[in-house]
């Protein structure tokens, strides 16, 4: 396995990253430690900790900016491939676990991890 360190790049709106990044800070986590965790639990267990929404939050018209996620080349693969037997995109799916955590003001997977 690659050491090596590429950036995920999800296009998101500003108000759900500014809010993800200040939910991630307030539990000690970064972005990119708080998503790789979610990728490992859902690639761990064959499924995300609640219900994927069907069709993106945002439309075109939204103020998107990006964010950058550090992930390993084979992890980045691996979840790229199970992403895709779900017909979902990365981004969809990190989009939709952004949210989730935003929302609800917890981890999906909180009874599951213990910083």
């Amino acid at each position: 396995m690659s050491n090596e360190n590429k950036y995920l790049m999800v296009r998101i709106s500003n108000i759900l990253k500014t809010d993800f990044q200040k939910f991630c800070k307030n539990k000690g986590l970064t972005v990119s430690e708080a998503v790789r965790i979610f990728v490992h639990y859902c690639l761990e267990n064959g499924v995300a900790p609640y219900n994927i929404a069907d069709q993106d939050m945002y439309s075109e018209n939204d103020n998107l900016t990006r964010i950058s996620i550090t992930m390993d080349s084979e992890l980045r693969k691996r979840f790229s491939e199970a992403c895709s037997k779900y017909n979902l995109s990365m981004s969809l799916f990190l989009r939709d676990f952004m949210n989730e955590c935003v929302v609800k003001n917890k981890f999906p997977f909180d009874k599951f991890y213990k910083k």
